[in-house]
């Protein structure tokens, strides 16, 4: 018999329910053990997910998935398939980062769907990895309440992994907040501050700094007490330099090196008071000329003659 990896690639072709019909695949389903129709479930859930099938799709492909003959209920391999199919529709309708309001959707992960998860160690991994982690930055970005955040947070605080992510993203979230006030040079007295996790989350950044606020943090900055200003030079320099080192976001992306071109550039205040002063210096000069140049009187001229 194939393995179930193998079992798994070929359920995950089209012409599932058929399979499932099959009667000598029913003999073969029905001789694994609970572990293995539970693995090859996973499996084919996970294979589905890689090939980009969405919740709405596995629904579908659930609704057609044969009950028993006795009891009008699921059994075996095929209640194992539909709970598979159940826990990947819950999260993602959580984690589609095309949602705009992501948190309606928290009440769709139950206590019952919790404890699924949990019991299904390969598609949880497959989940976090593929599903969860890169939405992370959009259901924070999205969730404007801390109340709103706070029921995120609840439903993965016995993962650690996860929580760590969720709680990186909360905390640049505020941190950019602070950024696009009107003293942005506080963010970077924040504790705990550090590229890493800048890095880690820098889409959230992308999304939350346009290259307009990037502009107007730079000009703000202008204004930062003077005993701030190595430590705020410093930290745009190492920011842009860790942002330029990333594949995944391009040149234009790079907030933090717009924002030290602004800080660069001189004020219009800056460049009124030297456009001031250029004039001054031409009018004196021209007056300086003008003196130089006057005529000699006839007295003038006698005096030198004589």
């Amino acid at each position: 018999m194939p393995g179930i990896l193998e079992l798994a690639n070929e359920y995950a072709k089209p012409g599932l329910i058929d399979k499932i019909n099959d009667p000598n695949q029913q003999g073969m389903l029905t001789s694994l053990s609970e572990d293995e129709q539970s693995s090859l479930a996973q499996n084919i859930v996970i294979n589905w997910i890689e090939q980009g099938l969405d919740s709405r799709e596995l629904l579908s492909i659930k609704r057609d998935i044969p009950t028993s003959k006795h009891d009008h209920g699921l059994t075996g391999f095929n209640l194992q398939l539909v709970q598979a199919v159940d826990v990947y529709a819950a999260f993602n309708g959580l984690c589609d980062t095309n949602n705009p309001h992501p948190e309606r959707m928290i009440g769709e992960i139950t206590p019952d769907v919790m404890d699924q998860l949990n019991g299904m160690e390969e598609l949880k991994a497959c989940l976090f990895q593929k599903v969860i982690s890169p939405a992370i930055d959009h259901m924070v970005l999205t969730m404007e309440t801390p109340e709103q955040r706070n029921e995120l947070s609840k439903l993965f605080r016995s993962e650690s992994y996860f929580s760590a992510q969720l709680n990186g993203a909360n905390v640049v979230k505020d941190w950019l907040s602070i950024l696009k006030s009107d003293a942005p040079w506080l963010m970077f007295d924040q504790s705990g501050m550090n590229q890493d996790v800048f890095v880690d989350h820098a889409e959230l950044v992308q999304a939350m700094v346009s290259e307009r606020d990037a502009i107007n943090i730079g000009r703000a900055l202008q204004n930062m007490p003077s005993e701030t200003s190595h430590a705020v030079t410093t930290w745009l320099h190492t920011l842009s330099e860790a942002f330029s080192g990333l594949n995944r976001m391009n040149a234009e992306a790079n907030i933090f090196s717009k924002i030290n071109q602004s800080l660069q550039r001189p004020s219009e205040q800056q460049v009124k008071d030297a456009a001031k002063s250029i004039l001054g210096q031409s009018s004196l000069f021209r007056s300086s000329d003008s003196e130089s140049s006057e005529p000699v009187s006839d007295s003038d001229s006698q005096m030198q003659l004589s």
